[in-house]
């Protein structure tokens, strides 16, 4: 038996050989088979020039694919992994661009079907029509320079009142993670649009409030940590508590490794109609990387 082996043994090497030179080969030539040329990237995204309304929104399908982001400069891209219905109902239309052998539908929510369908070689576009829900009353991350912002303690009361770089900064100079601000980050793999508010240090409470924001029936919510906060896993708890016109009305605990984009939406159907003053507060009891972004708005 050895000795059969030890004579197939030459006769398998070269073909080991032969068969990974050929897989290095075809897997890549497949692959790159699959990628539009600029030329076809150009014409797709010319369509979608020729087509384009206010109120129109663009995803692709795979989400990473990035070849043909430059032919979009200047439109909104949604980057998001998934097709997200609280994203997307704030556009009228979707154009998907589906590439490397994904469909549409891959770019699209379940089960929409499209009013338009083109291919431009190897980039097939579609567009959708979506449940556009109009316009939000009150944008908090728009809304911002209304906003007072501090951080307050049992023996000090610091007011964050450098308005730098689209935000409001504690200290007599912008700071690096001291601030509410505007941020894109990364949170669950996904890049969010959201408000940065890292946690203050132990006994210190941050403080957002929106003096007077006019309510409807839902204050639409979302939350996470950073997916970097996330990975280091330092640090407490973070909480953060919503209140409006002086009463608690969520209470939401961030534990060091908590993933996910959280839809805390609310319903303020006893309020609507009314403008009322609204307050987040976050703090924690070890804010080492709590890095918390938040964003909301109000509905009629």
């Amino acid at each position: 038996m050895t000795a059969g082996l030890v004579r197939v043994r030459p006769l398998l090497l070269p073909l080991g050989v032969l068969l990974v030179a050929v897989v290095a080969f075809v897997v890549p030539y497949r692959a790159a088979r699959r990628v539009p040329s600029l030329a076809e990237w150009r014409a797709a995204a010319a369509a979608v020039r020729a087509g384009w309304q206010d109120g129109d929104v663009i995803r692709l399908a795979p989400w990473w694919a990035s070849e043909g982001l430059g032919e979009l400069r200047g439109l909104p891209v949604d980057r998001v992994r998934q097709p997200e219905p609280r994203r997307l109902q704030h556009y009228r239309r979707l154009w998907v661009l589906a590439v490397q052998g994904h469909t549409c539908a891959a770019g699209a929510l379940p089960g929409a079907e499209p009013r338009q369908r083109q291919t431009f070689g190897r980039v097939a576009l579609c567009r959708y029509d979506l449940a556009y829900r109009g316009t939000p009353l009150y944008d908090l991350r728009d809304r911002l320079p209304e906003a007072r912002v501090r951080r307050v303690g049992p023996r000090r009361t610091d007011t964050c009142s450098l308005w730098a770089r689209d935000g409001w900064h504690c200290g007599s100079k912008p700071h690096p993670w001291k601030f509410v601000g505007p941020v894109v980050k990364d949170v669950d793999d996904n890049p969010r649009e959201a408000l940065w508010v890292h946690a203050p240090e132990d006994g210190l409470t941050l403080l957002v409030d929106y003096p007077a924001v006019p309510l409807g029936r839902e204050l639409e919510l979302q939350a996470g940590l950073t997916l970097r906060a996330v990975h280091s896993g330092e640090g407490r708890d973070v909480v953060l508590t919503v209140r409006i016109a002086g009463t608690p009305v969520l209470r939401e605990v961030f534990a060091p490794r908590a993933r996910g984009w959280r839809d805390l939406s609310l319903d303020t159907t006893a309020w609507a109609g009314r403008t009322l003053p609204v307050q987040l507060a976050i703090h924690t009891r070890d804010n080492q990387v709590r890095q918390l972004v938040v964003d909301g708005r109000t509905w009629p």
